[in-house]
């Protein structure tokens, strides 16, 4: 009941913070992923400019919700939004979620959906050497799982990923940021609990106690280098604002070039909240960062951005 009750709670508020303001001049079509014994639902979005020589770049995302909220549909403007930004095409992918589905159905969806994309690059008119893995929150999660995995089976075909405040590891980390946001408003690090003991309860993947694995919490992994150049975005009140910032620094260490944004907002602020004016902000430094050439105005966009050391 409780989370019949936060999937439709959010998707309302969210529907309403963008009731009338969704950008409609990319085209949007369905497409069905395989995975074993079953299908995913995607959405494809266009933009109108001409494809290049090699086709368009395109971005797969995965959609923000603890592993448990949210969908392609609540996600649905947000990806408008990236798709008009960028000028590459962007596949937002219907991942299962848990309960229903405990870890690690997320990634094996996440991964499957990756493979399906470098198979079909061609047929979608995308250019299979410009893929761009992204997401948010736990989708942010899903993208980098994804290019750990991929820097293996395909390495190099992965040119960026971006991630939008970012799950990087369990609750037991327990940083500051933690502390630091207000518990009775938005994200905070009981509803965080709530949905990392949601996402692993039942799982057949971990053993008893065990709270880390290659495959959910990629600050746990050993080895970070190989991994694609990087834009991430954190949020300056928002209790997964500490371990954005410290996986920064791991990815530097690891030899990962990386781009570091901190916004002056709250989690969420990119894509659930509607087109305030840092989701705006954020839609045009992730364009010119995705897409250089076709840049959208950014000459409002002062950004309240601090590039990490």
């Amino acid at each position: 009941m409780k989370v019949w009750f936060y999937r439709i709670f959010v998707k309302l508020i969210s529907g309403l913070a963008w009731l009338g303001k969704a950008d409609k001049s990319v085209s949007r079509t369905t497409a069905s992923i395989p995975i074993k014994h079953n299908q995913l639902k995607a959405y494809i979005y266009r933009p109108e400019i001409d494809a290049p020589t090699n086709g368009y770049g395109v971005v797969l995302y995965f959609h923000g919700g603890g592993m448990v909220l949210n969908d392609i549909d609540v996600y649905d403007p947000l990806c408008r939004d990236l798709c008009r930004h960028s000028g590459q095409v962007v596949i937002s992918v219907n991942y299962r979620r848990a309960p229903e589905h405990p870890f690690p159905a997320a990634p094996e969806d996440a991964i499957a959906s990756y493979l399906w994309l470098v198979s079909n690059a061609a047929s979608l008119g995308c250019d299979i050497h410009n893929i761009t893995l992204a997401g948010d929150s736990t989708g942010a999660n899903l993208a980098c799982v994804t290019s750990l995995c991929a820097r293996l089976t395909t390495p190099s075909l992965i040119r960026r990923q971006l991630l939008i405040y970012p799950v990087t590891d369990h609750y037991v980390r327990n940083s500051d940021s933690y502390a630091e946001v207000n518990p009775w408003f938005g994200l905070n690090r009981k509803t965080l609990m709530w949905f990392w003991d949601t996402y692993y309860k039942n799982s057949p993947l971990l053993k008893p106690g065990q709270v880390r694995h290659e495959l959910s919490t990629p600050a746990a992994v050993d080895d970070l280098s190989g991994l694609p150049e990087t834009l991430l975005i954190t949020a300056k009140f928002d209790p997964l604002r500490d371990e954005g910032v410290e996986f920064v620094h791991q990815l530097q260490q690891a030899g990962v070039v990386v781009t570091h944004s901190m916004y002056d907002a709250k989690h969420g602020f990119v894509g659930t909240n509607g087109p305030t004016a840092n989701h705006q902000k954020t839609m045009a430094e992730i364009g010119q960062w995705l897409s250089p050439g076709i840049v959208a105005d950014i000459s409002n966009a002062s950004i309240h951005a601090n590039p990490a050391n």
